[in-house]
């Protein structure tokens, strides 16, 4: 017969505690004297956040070994996770001294000294912030709007916490995972934790990471549990300040202490689904079915990439990706989403495949009618990848088309997937959207699309968010009414679209000429502005003066050129231009650098980086004017690929940037 011991350990090595508890069980069985199996035992109740039964087990390990040390030191550790940490300190300070009293063994004994010694120090600093920390007495609705507004930045979609979501992050940076704010502060101390637990409806936004896809159903348990007001199971321990094991005790609720919620989960991401077997990520799904903690779920987000692959906005290694995998799994889902179609607002899906959908938007937002934002990415049709489908099967049946209502959609991001309607006699039609099918749109950001279904769009009346990325011009169709949204638009990005982005800045040119000198300016309510990679002329940059843009806030002009045989110059820019990025541009001209401070007086950061040899003493004499006119100091100043410059004028230019992170050079001697 195996030893259990021995089983239950490389178990409790593999992160396997549920079945490692079962085999320490059965140690224990054979041998009830034998204290290591308690111990053991008691560290996997741990990590399952099991406390109570964790100190039952440590209580015997202190009788049968009681001049170990080991008993205390854990049974101190748990205490200070429960909450007790008076009780907790005096353990480990037993511990310690049970420590002292070992002979000599070389430096393991001072190695463990030194664990013990980091968890007292824990110990006491959580005494003494519970002490004197004035956020202990804030009042609970005080507290709990903070934590609200930390929870409201952490689930925006520029949070780091978008992870694996490239097309998220800012100038295609890879994302960094960052802790959710309410596991956070539910590790402070026990009078956070007992409020953040009863307040359900902090926990309304689920975030599953198939980057560890065997905890993902014990996740969405204590998820569930908490946002329902219901009894959870809880999470594992996880490391917190200065090496302490913080962990999580079932929450003990009055009526009076139930701050209320219960509206259950209204919003769920699961990241890295290629991680997921089919078999777990159907089992996963029925998890989140049986729990019935979406009443009313609003908001999902799936993402197919895997983490460890993003380096920058370009797609991971496609046969990382299971196309018969992945097949299962976009049909799995959408059977899912099916019984959610009344309530879900908002879908995103992100996919490193070629995603054909067998339909027509009407036909989808049919059967998702309360749809307001639907957000598709996947791989362009020049990516050498295979396809996946979504088929009419995974929507719901309907009658015909003649009764179709106007899209529901306010937000629509297009990038990459490919439509085609197949008929029964086997012949396929290309689908358009014309602007009466889309009236309600407020917002689009479009990519390459097989076929260009939505021309018409650029046209639509009232947007306040045009955005294009790699997006080709289709100079056989009319010229869009691009007048219909000027007034309205609030963002305007023409990204690595050249022909695209010239054609509407001509049009708009064409449209000043017509209208002359407008009150309040051609673009009242324009305040971001993203022209990467285009081809402009003085004329284009004139569209975003202050006269004709009076809010501008930021302009990005990185990779620009100009149009052959035609010059480039800065235009008069308003004071409320705060950020200018004219990193790879090789057609700015001295003047209008050293003049800057003038033509934007309200400039705070700027990126010239890679601009060609002599940037560098332009720049100086653009900081020697700021010095002479007792001006502001730059915020930022990007200065990357720049030679021709001395490791003294460096010194000098990082002088007049504010704070040691907003000069950014190629000097690593000086980094």
């Amino acid at each position: 017969m195996q030893d259990a011991h021995k089983l239950g350990l490389a178990a409790y090595k593999n992160n396997d505690f549920e079945y490692s508890i079962t085999l320490f069980s059965q140690a224990i069985e054979q041998n009830r004297q034998r204290a290591q199996s308690y111990h053991a035992r008691a560290k996997s109740y741990e990590n399952l956040g099991r406390v109570k039964d964790a100190l039952k087990d440590v209580a015997v390990v202190v009788k049968l070994m009681p001049d170990s040390y080991e008993g205390y030191f854990l049974a101190g550790r748990l205490y200070a996770q429960a909450g007790k940490l008076e009780k907790g300190k005096q353990l480990l300070e037993q511990a310690k001294i049970k420590l002292e009293q070992m002979p000599s063994q070389g430096d393991q004994v001072a190695v463990r000294i030194k664990a013990v010694d980091r968890e007292l120090d824990a110990v006491n600093d959580q005494i003494k912030f519970e002490r004197f920390c004035p956020f202990t007495t804030l009042p609970t609705e005080l507290f709990l709007e903070i934590i609200s507004h930390l929870l409201h930045s952490h689930h925006s979609p520029s949070s780091t916490s978008t992870l694996c979501f490239p097309h998220r992050q800012p100038n295609g940076g890879s994302p960094t995972p960052v802790r959710n704010p309410l596991l956070v502060a539910s590790a402070v101390n026990k009078q956070w934790r007992r409020t953040i637990e009863n307040a359900s409806w902090l926990w309304s936004n689920l975030m599953l990471d198939g980057g560890n896809p065997s905890r993902a159903r014990e996740k969405a348990r204590f998820w569930a549990g908490r946002a329902v007001g219901g009894a959870v199971n809880p999470l594992p321990r996880f490391v917190g300040k200065g090496g302490s094991k913080t962990g999580w005790r079932q929450p003990i609720k009055t009526k009076e202490e139930d701050i209320g919620g219960g509206n259950g989960i209204t919003s769920l991401a699961i990241t890295q689904v290629a991680n997921f077997n089919v078999q777990g990520f159907s089992e996963l799904l029925s998890e989140l079915t049986m729990l019935d903690a979406f009443p009313s779920l609003q908001s999902i987000s799936i993402s197919w990439v895997e983490a460890s692959s993003i380096k920058s906005s370009v797609l991971p290694k496609p046969q990382s990706v299971s196309t018969q995998i992945h097949q299962h799994q976009l049909t799995n889902l959408f059977i899912f989403l099916r019984d959610h179609a009344h309530s879900l607002r908002t879908l995103e899906l992100h996919s490193p495949l070629h995603l054909k959908l067998n339909f027509s938007l009407p036909r989808f937002t049919h059967t998702f009618s309360s749809l307001r934002s639907l957000s598709l990415h996947a791989a362009s049709g020049t990516k050498r990848v295979t396809d996946v489908f979504l088929l009419p099967s995974s929507l719901n049946p309907y009658s015909g088309e003649e009764d179709w209502p106007t899209l529901p959609l306010e937000s629509l991001t297009l990038v990459g997937p490919i439509w085609r309607l197949i008929f029964e006699d086997g012949t396929f039609a290309s689908p358009s959207l014309s602007a009466e099918d889309c009236g309600k749109l407020r917002e689009i950001d479009l990519g390459p699309t097989s076929p260009c279904m939505t021309w018409e769009l650029f046209g639509l009346e009232g947007l306040r968010k045009v955005k294009v990325l790699r997006h080709g011009d289709q100079p056989t169709l009319k010229d869009p009414e691009v007048g219909n949204w000027r007034e309205q638009v609030q963002e305007l990005a023409l990204v690595d679209s050249p022909a695209l982005g010239r054609r509407l800045l001509n049009l708009f040119v064409d449209l000043t000429n017509d209208l002359g000198i407008v009150p309040g300016g051609f673009f009242p309510n324009l305040t971001i502005v993203n022209l990467q990679s285009a081809i402009l002329t003085s004329s284009h940059l004139s569209l975003f003066s202050e006269i004709s843009t009076p809010h501008l806030i930021s302009l990005n002009l990185a990779g620009t050129s100009p149009v052959t045989g035609l010059s480039a110059r800065l235009p008069q820019f308003s004071p409320t231009l705060h950020t200018l990025d004219l990193s790879n541009t090789r057609w700015l001209d001295r003047e209008d650098l050293v003049g800057l401070r003038s033509l934007a007086p309200g400039v705070r950061r700027i990126d010239v980086s890679f601009c060609g040899t002599g940037m560098g003493s332009w720049v100086m004499e653009l900081l020697k004017r700021v010095d002479e006119a007792n001006g502001e100091k730059f915020r930022e100043l990007m200065l990357l690929g720049t030679d021709g410059i001395s490791v003294e004028q460096v010194k000098w230019i990082a002088a007049r940037v504010e704070g040691k992170n907003g000069f950014r050079h190629s000097f690593p001697e000086l980094m």
